[in-house]
Formats: structure tokens, C-alpha cells, sequence
């Protein structure tokens, strides 16, 4: 889905919402001890880091819900309500008959196979097996390069290829956006592949990280990994196997739960409408997105991600809410969860919006704002080119996204992925980096007693 997103400072932002007013008596002051205070409360021990579909998240959730009422919002959630629920698959396991014959040789679940997370629960069998290297399509802006040029591999199994394919100073293309797992399993399921099958090069480790109870969604076909320790054992070349048969079964088990998004509503002038959201979950007491590598469990409090982004969503509704009859535009207040289990809640609202999406105008994502202080500079410079670019394109407001993979949330999705969106994201992680990167606990804590909110 192709997504659209216009970056422009927040100073900006803000003049756009109130259409011209000026600070009057009465008006609320957001103040750097208003917003440490929300974050105390949403970085407590006592919410034990706010996991979706734990008891953290909904203390979350209810603390927003109080602050959305006292400041007047109305509720937007489902049936007239604050919440929004959607389901997620919690976590996935091996059901005990899953098996796979190659080229005659039975493997071993585990020490020489493993079904994908996001592999349908599918017998199959195919007498033809297409190798597509590392199934990329680059787009045309990015270069010129498709595994699958020229291959009618329609209802076939495909042999895939992790990593990316290397490069060196006369290969100009980034393959880094296109070398994520599901970036490839998308790409083999829009040439209607009929089961995906991955190794890995030589050159590369032959491991396959545990995935987070996320956003792995269960495709239609069997997708699974082929370990280097089973073409070794059926005497294949590591790198271009010669795979003439596969054929088994794939049973994936998986626990369904619960998260919820929190959201407001503060009616202006018109019924065209700003969102302005930010995700209020964190990782618990840690997930495989986390990098604290200790033994013993720790609560990971996220402060910064997103305690920083939540509080100020929050004061800004406040400030708003103060200012009301100055605004031309109403505004929707979303506290996004699941969002550190891959984008769920925001997902889930873009294809479920609770207001009209008609109306929806632009959004703003406040995610990791705790240390603007420090990257003013740089966002300075990202703001200048960003205007040079602009600039350069004579009046066009905004630049399409050709593909949004896993690990790039740059823009909460909008309706059918056609809302503008301002991203505030100044963190230090690498955009497009995968979520074991993005998180460092530094100030993780270890499990204490039962504290209570407000104690």
C-alpha cells in the first residue's frame, strides 16, 4: 500500500491548528512539570511497562481515559465508548504435525527445518521448486534490479534467499529496505506464490531471531526456513541448492488477544478533522525487541518510548481543549497501543476509523520525544532539506512512500494510506532498523515488590 507523508516543523504544526488566535486569559500552559507528571505515572513499576494485552496496558489505558475526560474530550472509541479493541496474535507455537520431505529426505522439525510464524496451517506438495535468489523488486526509484524478471512462478514454491544480494561502489542500489522477511514474503505472495522456502547464504549466520508476540500475520500458503544443517546432510550447495521436490505439512497454533487504542474527540469549528496521536504501550518486562540481554526479568519502564510522546499528546489536548473556540479544525486524540508488538492499534484504526476518514485532514505522531533537546540541531538540518526539497518541487506538498516493511513507521497509516502525517521520531535509531535495535534499557529496572499507582 503505497502511503503518503509531508514532514513539517511542529511550530508549524501548531499555527495550522489555531488558525490565527492568541494566548488569552484562561488559556492553558503546558509546562514542563505538567508533562513530567503524566510521565511518572505511565513509567510506574506499578503498570509494569505497559505491554499490550497485559494488565499494564489497561492501566494505561484507563489513566488516559481520565485524563481525556477531564479535559472535556468527547469519547470516539467503539460503540460511543474511549476504547477501541483489536485483536492480535499473541503467540505462536509448532502444533505437533509439522513435517517436510526434501528431495526424498525427511527433516527434522527444528534442527533442520522450522515453519515460518507467518505460514498457513497447510499440507502441500509441489514437484517443482523455483529458486528467485533474494526475491526483491527494487521500485524504479531505488534502482534496477527484480529477482523475479522474466519467471512465471505462479502457484509454485519458491526458494528464498535472506540478507540482500551484496554490493559494492558500482552497485549504487540500498537493498536494506528490502531485505526484511516480510518485505520478501509480501513480495513472493503479489507474485502469487504458492509456498515460500528461505536459506541463508554462506556468507551470513545461519540463526533465525524469536519473533515478539507481533504483527506476524498468518498468509495463505506454507512458508518455511530450510537450515543450512539440512542441505549439508542432503549434500546441496549452501548457496544455490538444486531443490526438485518438497512436500509435508505445516501446523501453526496461535493464542489470540486483546489490545486497545484510547480515543478522543474535541470538536472545532469544522468537522474536518487533525489527528494527533501517539502509542502509549511499551515492552513489559521485555521482548525480543528489547536489548537488555540479562538473565533476570526487568520491568522496562519506557519513560522516553513512548511515556514522552503520550504526555504531550495528552497536555496538547489540554491546551486545546482550552482553546476551543479558536479552532478551525476539530481534533482527534489517539493513544495508539500494540505499537511495539508492530504497529497493531494504528494499523487497526486506519482500517477502522471510529470518525469519518473523509474528513481527516492530516496527522501528527509524537513518539520518542524526550530528547529534543539534544537533536534540535539535527532536526534543524532534516527541516532545511526537507524545505530545499520542497522547494525544488515547485508547490508539491507531499512525497509518496513506494512501501512501508516492517520496522518503518515513519507515519501512523491513514484511510487506504492517503492521510498526510507529520512524524516527530528524533530517537537515535536508524530508520528502517528492526525493533531489537531500536530499544536500550539502560534504566530497566528489576522486579520489585507490588508497587500501586500513586504509592
Amino acid at each position: 500500500m503505497r502511503r503518503l507523508q509531508i514532514l513539517v516543523p511542529i511550530s508549524v504544526f501548531l499555527m495550522m491548528l489555531m488558525a490565527g488566535s492568541t494566548t488569552a486569559a484562561g488559556t492553558y500552559e503546558i509546562t514542563p512539570d505538567s508533562i513530567h507528571r503524566h510521565i511518572s505515572v505511565l513509567a510506574h513499576d506499578s503498570l509494569e511497562g505497559r505491554e499490550v494485552g497485559e494488565v499494564g496496558e489497561m492501566k494505561a489505558a484507563r489513566y488516559i481515559i481520565g485524563v481525556f475526560e477531564s479535559i472535556g474530550l468527547e469519547p470516539k472509541g467503539d460503540d460511543g465508548g474511549w476504547l477501541q479493541a483489536f485483536e492480535f496474535t499473541k503467540s505462536t507455537d509448532f502444533g505437533p504435525n509439522n513435517h517436510l520431505t526434501v528431495n526424498g529426505y525427511e527433516l527434522d522439525l527444528g534442527e533442520e527445518f522450522s515453519p515460518m510464524r507467518q505460514s498457513a496451517s497447510a499440507e502441500f506438495a509441489f514437484d517443482r521448486v523455483i529458486p528467485v535468489g533474494y526475491g526483491i523488486t527494487v521500485d524504479s526509484v531505488d534502482g534496477d534490479y527484480d529477482d523475479y524478471a522474466d519467471r512465471d512462478v505462479s502457484g509454485k514454491a519458491l526458494l528464498i534467499k535472506r540478507f540482500a544480494p551484496p554490493t559494492d561502489s558500482t552497485s549504487p542500489i540500498n537493498f536494506d529496505r528490502y531485505s526484511f522477511l516480510t518485505e520478501k514474503i509480501n513480495n513472493a505472495i503479489e507474485h502469487e506464490a504458492g509456498a515460500i522456502i528461505f536459506i541463508t547464504p554462506s556468507d551470513q549466520d545461519d540463526s533465525l531471531a524469536a519473533f515478539a508476540p507481533t504483527r506476524v500475520n498468518a498468509k495463505e500458503i506454507p512458508i518455511l526456513f530450510l537450515r543450512r544443517k539440512a542441505l549439508e546432510r542432503m549434500g546441496l550447495n549452501i548457496d544455490d541448492p538444486v531443490v526438485a521436490s518438497v512436500g509435508g505439512q505445516t501446523e501453526l497454533i496461535k493464542t489470540i488477544d486483546t489490545g486497545y487504542n484510547v480515543v478522543g474527540y474535541l470538536p472545532g469549528a469544522s468537522d474536518s478533522s487533525v489527528i494527533i496521536g501517539a502509542h502509549y504501550d511499551h515492552l513489559g518486562w521485555g521482548t525480543s525487541a528489547s536489548r537488555y540481554l540479562g538473565e533476570e526479568k526487568m520491568i522496562h519502564n519506557g519513560a522516553d518510548d513512548n511515556g514522552s510522546g503520550t504526555a504531550v499528546m495528552m497536555e496538547l489536548g489540554r491546551y486545546f481543549s482550552s482553546t476551543q473556540d479558536d479552532l478551525d479544525y476539530s481534533q482527534v486524540y489517539i493513544a495508539f497501543s500494540g505499537e511495539e508488538a508492530g504497529i497493531l492499534g494504528s494499523s487497526y484504526f486506519a482500517r477502522h476509523m471510529t470518525v469519518d476518514s473523509s474528513k481527516v485532514r492530516m496527522m501528527v505522531n509524537l513518539d520518542m520525544i524526550g530528547r529534543l533537546k539534544d537533536q534540535d540541531a539535527r532536526l534543524r538540518r532534516r527541516e532545511g532539506r526537507v524545505r530545499r526539497r520542497a522547494d525544488r518541487r515547485r508547490g508539491a506538498r507531499v512525497r509518496h512512500r513506494a512501501r512501508a516493511g516492517p520496522g518503518r513507521r515513519a507515519v501512523q497509516p491513514g484511510p487506504a494510506g492517503r492521510v498526510p502525517g507529520v512524524r516527530r521520531r528524533p530517537g537515535p535509531d536508524r530508520p528502517g532498523a528492526p525493533p531489537a535495535r531500536r530499544h536500550r534499557h539502560r534504566g530497566a529496572r528489576r522486579r520489585p515488590g507490588r508497587a500501586r499507582l500513586g504509592g
